[in-house]
């Protein structure tokens, strides 16, 4: 009999888990996306009459979620604020999505789409690049009557504070941490490679102008790029120029030292003195560990 019980259980179970009611039709063309197609190239080219008549006379609209009723002239207006506020204005569909029309038959005609905003804030110089999500109802007259917004905020977070002054930190001419730079590269001097990794941290990250942004190599790789140099060069000299700053910044809560050098040594098979000027900045943990190196400096001398 338990037997039984659990036989029909699975039965039902795998009868709800393989349930399907179809609760619309989805269109990958639509006359409503050819709309919003147009819509938004009438945003795009500052026509603010042309984008306002695709609205109905009243309208619910979300940002990021939050509802309310508003008139069509509030897109108008929209249209009008965006055209003096940005150039080269672009909006275009964040590739490789495509917008979808999903009719629900009683419940209406929606459109959903994935777009990209491009441009440049004039007043600030702010280059945006921001993907918005919407989605449409349109009613039987072709208009739309519900539209909502989803983009994130951290660009015109950006924008709304360029035009103030704020402070993002603190800044030392003297700290612990200038002192350590200070004695890694009296370490790289006296070539001694132990003293030398002994200030970063294991899982330390390298970086230097030869590379595209965002990528570094390993603590082990700059290690053989130290013993080179010390195999390389004789009279390594570092010396420093101006005054090292220490900058904790608020924003990531991260300390960051930025030094300025000019490095020198003999080349033993020419007998010839090289000089290069280096800008360092190094990055370090609350432990005083350096994290990330970054070297900006030309090798043209050395070449």
């Amino acid at each position: 009999m338990k037997k039984l019980v659990c036989l029909l259980l699975v039965l039902v179970w795998g009868t709800c888990a393989f349930a399907q009611t179809k609760n619309g039709t989805v269109y990958s063309e639509h006359e409503y996306i050819n709309k919003t197609r147009e819509m938004w190239k009438a945003f795009q080219d500052g026509d603010a009459a042309a984008f306002q008549s695709f609205f109905a006379d009243s309208v619910f609209r979300s940002m990021n979620g939050t509802w309310d009723k508003v008139s069509s002239a509030v897109f108008k207006n929209a249209t009008e604020s965006w055209s003096k506020a940005y150039e080269n204005l672009e909006v275009k569909d964040d590739k490789p999505a495509y917008p979808d029309a999903i009719d629900y038959g009683e419940g209406g005609t929606w459109v959903q789409d994935w777009l990209l905003f491009t441009g440049t804030h004039i007043e600030s110089g702010i280059n945006i690049a921001i993907p918005y999500h919407n989605l449409y109802k349109f009613n039987d007259n072709g208009k739309i009557t519900h539209i909502g917004f989803y983009f994130p905020t951290a660009t015109f977070d950006a924008i709304r504070k360029s035009g103030t002054t704020s402070e993002n930190g603190e800044v030392y001419d003297n700290h612990p941490y200038i002192t350590t730079v200070r004695k890694a590269v009296n370490a790289y001097c006296n070539k001694n490679l132990d003293e030398l990794v002994a200030f970063y941290t294991e899982n330390a990250r390298f970086s230097d102008l030869t590379m595209p942004w965002n990528e570094s190599f390993p603590l082990e790789d700059a290690k053989k790029g130290w013993m080179a140099d010390f195999e390389k060069y004789d009279k390594i000299t570092v010396k420093q120029q101006g005054y090292p700053d220490c900058i904790h910044y608020n924003n990531g809560d991260m300390t960051v030292v930025y030094s300025w050098w000019t490095w020198s040594a003999v080349d033993p098979a020419t007998q010839k003195k090289l000089e290069v000027p280096v800008m360092m900045s190094d990055y370090f943990n609350k432990d005083g560990k350096i994290t990330m190196q970054s070297l900006y400096m030309s090798t043209s001398n050395l070449e």
